[in-house]
């Protein structure tokens, strides 16, 4: 048999086929993330642009009071970057305030949240769509109500612009947001005072 002298291109060594094999796996790595859902890519843009909106609230305090309270004389209104994740309606293993930050830097990744067992996509993206604009909740007038309830929600007092509902609980010294509904939910067999909040 006649020597061509010509090596064989694929005879490589243990080292090198190593290096070729860790090269390979890092890019499968980087190019095996699952597709989004349109679901989810909706979510994260209103998630990050939301939590700008909620992040200009955060070292505000804001005061409603009127003398036609019956319930309390005012109350005294602050944002928490902890509520933030229990307004969006979704779900995640990430802490309340983690949460928050990774939408509030838009470092948020797709696999850290998912819809809610016990709310629909539809719900969620109802609840976001007034989140990304709750940074003007109290810029006007706004129709207010005590001891609100809705369904399993009871709060202490409830709010409303006409476009969506936000729902307070008492946490120590302050009154801090915990739900938001779509549209007016205030009961109109109970007293609904117009005011408008203050700046403390």
């Amino acid at each position: 048999m006649v020597s061509t002298g010509i090596q064989n291109p694929c005879a490589v060594g243990p080292e090198t086929l190593n290096a070729v094999l860790e090269v390979v796996a890092h890019l499968k790595t980087l190019f095996s993330f699952p597709v989004a859902s349109r679901f989810k890519q909706k979510t994260r843009k209103q998630l990050i642009k939301a939590a700008k909106a909620y992040a200009r609230l955060l070292d505000v305090v804001f005061v409603l009071e009127s003398d036609a309270f019956t319930q309390r004389s005012q109350y005294i209104i602050r944002f928490f970057p902890t509520n933030f994740l229990h307004l969006s309606g979704v779900e995640t293993k990430l802490a309340s305030r983690v949460f928050f930050e990774n939408c509030l830097s838009g470092k948020i990744d797709y696999q850290e949240f998912w819809d809610s067992k016990r709310k629909n996509k539809n719900t969620i993206q109802k609840k976001l769509r007034n989140l990304v604009n709750i940074d003007s909740v109290f810029e006007g007038e706004i129709f207010v109500q005590e001891d609100f309830a809705k369904n399993t929600i009871h709060c202490i007092i409830a709010t409303t612009d006409g476009q969506y509902t936000l729902g307070f609980v008492d946490n120590e010294l302050y009154a801090v947001p915990n739900t938001i509904l779509d549209k007016n939910h205030l009961d109109p067999n109970k007293p609904i005072y117009k005011i408008k909040a203050k700046v403390k």
